[in-house]
């Protein structure tokens, strides 16, 4: 059968992440601009920083594990049109700022037949502050929603393991969602 790893542990991550794009894009037709073409020019920068970890805590027969996260990340995007002989012309000319938590339970049982079941819940919040500097429009977002999980794993003979899990993943609105709606609501995926 499968023991619970030790009675407390602490696990922990932290992060800084960026991210560029410059991407120019010249279409041998055209989509839009019969006369002057459709090139195009887009910039993306973002700037993440994170951190999440967790805390388990276990007996013989069971296990409770409280979970945290959070993230902050604040990004620009622009996309410009760059039609022949013309001034480029801004499409699109975003600023956004992201702050995401999280923190749920999870608890864990170990029971007669090499069976163990599991079950929990993340609570998840963002805010989002989205300009639309082109425009002159900001929308300003709060947001939550719970993503629930369960799982099982049943040790049929030693080496082999059928394992079932099912759970809801949750992340933000996009950020022309944010600008469109009054209270955008979050991406939501069945994960089986």
């Amino acid at each position: 059968g499968h023991a619970h790893p030790g009675p407390t542990r602490l696990d922990g991550r932290a992060w800084i992440r960026g991210h560029r794009l410059r991407l120019e894009e010249n279409y041998t037709g055209f989509l839009e601009d019969p006369a002057g073409g459709d090139r195009r020019a887009q910039a993306d920068t973002r700037l993440e920083v994170g951190a999440r970890g967790h805390l388990r805590w276990a007996g013989e027969v069971w296990g409770l594990r409280a979970l945290g996260r959070v993230r902050h990340t604040r990004g620009e995007a622009l996309e410009r049109g760059l039609p022949a002989g013309a001034p480029a012309t801004a499409r699109r000319d975003h600023a956004q700022t992201l702050t995401a938590a999280g923190a749920g339970l999870e608890a864990d049982a170990a029971l007669p037949a090499d069976l163990t079941l599991a079950a929990g819940a993340r609570l998840d919040a963002w805010a989002v502050d989205l300009r639309d500097r082109q425009a002159g429009t900001r929308a300003d977002t709060l947001s939550w929603a719970v993503a629930p999980r369960a799982r099982a794993r049943w040790g049929v003979v030693d080496g082999l393991d059928l394992f079932a899990a099912w759970g809801r993943g949750l992340r933000p609105p996009e950020p022309a969602q944010s600008l469109a709606e009054a209270a955008p609501r979050p991406v939501v995926a069945d994960q089986v």
